[in-house]
């Protein structure tokens, strides 16, 4: 069956922009869509390189700071207690020393294996002090301590915390933190 009918101006104007539609409907989700989602993936992935190698370049320098500073202290002869692996009887016998004046204490150990010869044992430990004073004491006596020993996650609270009106300096406090031993293989 063939159509002979013929189309009017208008008919023909109203199809013509039929076709306009659809061309630019196709071009749209055809083309446009997946370029601009493209770039915006592009643009969102620079930034995050971007952003990495800024924390990348931190880290570096941060590094070529403690090459520097290792350097320094290799030159002026001054030696640093790196203890060989297994340490832990030792570090037990300094944490119980030191801990032993507080009101009660508990500790935990765990063993983190890095990617050099360098071993780190995290002591995970939670105390109660009579002042605020007696604790901040202990932590400089962990920070200071013969061993190489990094203090972090340090939280002191009052005891009583159901009294928040009384200072955390003014009266007894628990304290939690983690202490990190360093040791050789």
């Amino acid at each position: 069956m063939k159509l002979k009918r013929s189309f009017s101006k208008s008919e023909k104007i109203l199809l013509g922009l039929l076709v306009l539609i659809i061309i630019a409907a196709a071009y749209y989700y055809m083309v446009q869509m997946p370029v601009s989602e493209g770039i915006s993936k592009a643009e969102n992935d620079i930034a995050n390189y971007e952003t990495e190698n800024v924390i990348l370049d931190a880290k570096n320098q941060k590094l070529q700071a403690m090459k520097t500073e290792l350097e320094e202290i290799e030159a002026k002869g001054i030696e640093t207690i790196v203890p060989k692996y297994d340490n832990l009887s030792a570090e037990i016998a300094f944490l119980n020393t030191t801990l032993f004046s507080t009101t009660n204490y508990q500790m935990s150990f765990t063993l983190n294996k890095g990617d050099s010869n360098i071993l780190r044992r995290v002591a995970q430990i939670s105390f109660e002090c009579p002042t605020y004073k007696d604790a901040k004491s202990l932590i400089n006596k962990l920070e200071n301590c013969d061993y190489i020993c990094k203090v972090t996650d340090v939280i002191i609270s009052p005891k009583d915390a159901a009294n928040k009106s009384v200072p955390i300096t003014d009266g007894a406090v628990s304290v939690s933190l983690s202490a990190t031993f360093f040791e050789r293989t």
